[in-house]
């Protein structure tokens, strides 16, 4: 699944439907995608909302994508 992916991404790219620094969208996102490219500049954002409305970390418990606490 991620080598099809990756073509797609790729022949993307060649064809100019998207642009080498955008987003990943999260639904569509495979395990293991790092955070940095789905969130890009507002995961540190994220990560400083995380710290002061979590701070027991609790959706770091859950599954899916971690967004890391500033």
């Amino acid at each position: 699944m991620k080598d099809t992916l990756k073509k797609v991404r790729d022949v993307a790219l060649t064809e100019g439907c998207t642009k080498p620094d955008a987003p990943v969208y999260l639904n569509y996102s495979l395990q293991g995608t790092n955070v940095q490219d789905i969130y890009h500049t507002d995961l540190e954002k994220l990560g400083k909302l995380r710290k002061k409305y979590d701070e027991n970390d609790v959706m770091g418990q859950t599954g899916g994508f971690k967004i890391p606490l500033a």
